[in-house]
């Protein structure tokens, strides 16, 4: 048979509608991988603002030992000195 014939719709030669069937059938399928490929993405974009924003957290961290770390320094330093004075 050469052509399907459906009521509700004009003759179309089968071998074009096994054609039209595999395309929407790809069609699919790689709709489906984008979307897949869309959520990857998206996951990957929220651990990467999520990462930056512990480095953001860590750094300021950091910065505030390093100035405590300075502060208490100082402050054995100074006392050395002012025990050194009381001698």
């Amino acid at each position: 048979m050469l052509f399907s014939s459906d009521k509700k719709h004009v003759t179309i030669p089968v071998t074009f509608q096994t054609a039209l069937t595999r395309s929407k059938e790809q069609l699919d399928k790689l709709s489906e991988e984008r979307d897949r490929i869309q959520l990857e993405e998206q996951k990957q974009q929220e651990v990467a603002k999520r990462i930056q924003r512990q480095l953001r957290d860590l750094r300021e961290e950091h910065g505030e030992l390093q100035r405590k770390e300075g502060e208490a320094s100082q402050r054995k330093h100074d006392l050395v000195w002012t025990e050194r004075d009381k001698k």
